[in-house]
């Protein structure tokens, strides 16, 4: 007598392990789509092109960011940003006007890598009175007027005068935001740009004007730092008034051949 064989047991395929990438961007795309149709993109940071986000293009072009000196670092926007961007690095914030000095200095109290002076910065040392605007962003050493109410009387002095006193010798990133006075910031740190001691600017700039608000010309910034060595990298856009660039952020570069560290 024949015995009936055991039944067959059911075929299965044997499926390959998955690999811990296997598939991610898959649910990428999904996430994507969704949120593409709500009016938001998203991104690997590696595939953004330069020109959106200032920290991420620092920190791809510079490979040891250790001091950056933020000078018009009003209430301590960018110097927070730079702060957590850059986390081992010094981040000294310089702001003039003392009641917005005040608000700096509490919004960076918990950033421990970030430092507040309260100091003007130009081209030269003086004293100087300027109108308070009716904004914070908006006071400028520009703004000249006669010592009475809603005015401020400051002591200037220069970026090689204030970065000796403070032992800086060596500035990775510096970034200007004076509201028009940008130039006379930079001459102040002549020394500092002809020796090869700064490697990056990041500095406010208009090309043409169209609000009333003055900005430094991108024309007369790119003719200063690239007669000391640097290149223009990118222009991040802030502000566009009746279509056209109104001011934003123009980032300058030193050449490869001519940086060094002291």
């Amino acid at each position: 007598m024949t015995s009936k064989s055991a039944a067959a047991e059911p075929c299965t395929r044997s499926r390959k392990p998955q690999s811990a990438h296997y598939g991610v961007d898959v649910p990428l795309r999904r996430i994507q789509r969704a949120l593409a149709a709500r009016g938001v993109s998203i991104h690997r940071r590696r595939s953004l092109s330069y020109g959106l986000d200032p920290m991420l293009d620092l920190g791809r072009l510079l490979h040891d960011v250790t001091t950056i000196v933020d000078v018009g670092a009003n209430e301590g926007q960018t110097a927070l940003a730079f702060a957590r961007s850059f986390p081992d690095a010094r981040v000294f914030a310089l702001e003039p006007v003392p009641s917005t000095y005040s608000i700096l200095t509490r919004r960076t109290s918990s950033a421990g890598n970030v430092r507040c002076f309260q100091v003007a910065l130009g081209d030269r040392e003086h004293e100087t009175t300027i109108a308070l605007a009716a904004k914070s962003g908006q006071n400028s050493l520009l703004n000249l007027a006669e010592p009475g109410p809603e005015t401020l009387t400051l002591n200037v002095t220069t970026g090689e005068r204030w970065a000796a006193i403070h032992e800086v010798t060596h500035i990775d990133v510096l970034k200007v935001d004076t509201e028009g006075y940008d130039l006379a910031v930079l001459a102040g740190f002549e020394r500092f740009l002809l020796a090869g001691s700064v490697e990056a600017v990041l500095v406010e700039c208009e090309l043409a004007r169209v609000r009333p608000e003055p900005h430094a010309s991108f024309f007369e910034l790119f003719d200063y730092l690239t007669a000391r060595c640097f290149g223009f990298t990118t222009l991040y856009t802030d502000s566009v008034f009746a279509r056209q660039f109104a001011w934003g952020n123009a980032l300058f570069v030193r050449r490869p051949e001519t940086a060094q560290k002291s």
